[in-house]
């Protein structure tokens, strides 16, 4: 179990693949239809949650019940291909007890096949004990 006492600030998790599939795709606009196709083969830009909630959660447990999830936020460096496979590194970036709750922050990185990064993440938490 992935207590608050065991968080080190930089800490490295690991590295989580993703494949940008047309599946995925298909799957994503199956839930967002108002939305248009991606356009010139690239992923939608919504899927930044996707790529980056899916590394943390399978490279982070298990983790306490109660976790609250604070704020997300995302920086494309520039949007993959379809098909495209993906490697996100999730690091510990701070966690910290303020008046009596712990914060936790989380930092993703996302590469492609050459090592290039290609989105920037951070998620604050709210651990559970």
């Amino acid at each position: 179990m992935l207590t608050f006492d065991h968080l080190v600030p930089g800490r490295e998790f690991g590295r989580q693949p993703f494949d940008c599939s047309a599946e995925v795709i298909e799957r994503w606009r199956a839930i967002y239809p108002e939305l248009p196709p991606p356009a010139g083969g690239r992923v939608p830009p919504g899927l930044a949650a996707v790529i980056a909630i899916t590394a943390y959660g399978r490279l982070t447990s298990p983790r306490p019940d109660g976790n609250v999830h604070g704020s997300q936020r995302f920086r494309w460096r520039r949007l993959p291909r379809v098909g495209e496979r993906l490697d996100t590194t999730v690091r510990l970036k701070s966690a910290e007890l303020r008046q009596e709750r712990r914060w936790v922050s989380i930092e993703t990185l996302t590469s492609d096949a050459e090592g290039q990064p290609v989105l920037e993440g951070e998620m604050v938490i709210l651990w559970a004990r």
